[in-house]
């Protein structure tokens, strides 16, 4: 004998479909992957010579190597793109995300006259990751 699938069947059916929805929905992307993002578009900036990609990913309290404010940053990037062949590398760089703030090393910087680690620092703000620091690695 057949039977037929009750009402409380269809009306647990029902039920599941939002939860089945979540599970198989992509989700955004998790903060390693935006700060990833972030420290790449600060890292891509220098390769490509553009102060305006730098700038903008900058946080307004930015510290840079030597104590630099982030208006000082941006005003001495002008030397950075005298060096002709300054490129940044993140292909051995390592992500920790502690809460609302991150580090990213080693961003291997090298020219003909230099070749040094970085550690880029990142900070969360409202939903975006900006960079708001950079340090020698030793």
């Amino acid at each position: 004998m057949k039977t037929r699938p009750g009402i409380a069947t269809f009306v647990v059916l029902l039920a599941c479909i939002p939860l089945l929805s979540c599970a198989l929905l992509p989700r955004g992307a998790s903060d390693e992957e935006l700060v990833r993002r972030a420290v790449d578009q600060f890292c891509q900036g220098f390769n490509d010579k553009d102060v305006d990609k730098i700038a903008s990913i900058l946080s307004e309290d930015y510290v840079g190597v030597q104590g630099e404010r982030k208006e000082e940053m941006i005003d001495s990037l002008a030397g950075f793109f005298n060096i002709d062949d300054l490129t940044f590398d993140l292909s051995e760089a390592e992500i920790e995300v502690d809460g609302d703030s991150a580090s990213v090393s080693p961003i291997h910087v090298t020219s003909s006259m230099f070749d040094v680690d970085v550690e880029v620092t990142a900070t969360k703000v409202g939903k975006k990751w900006l960079v708001s620091g950079t340090e020698m690695s030793y």
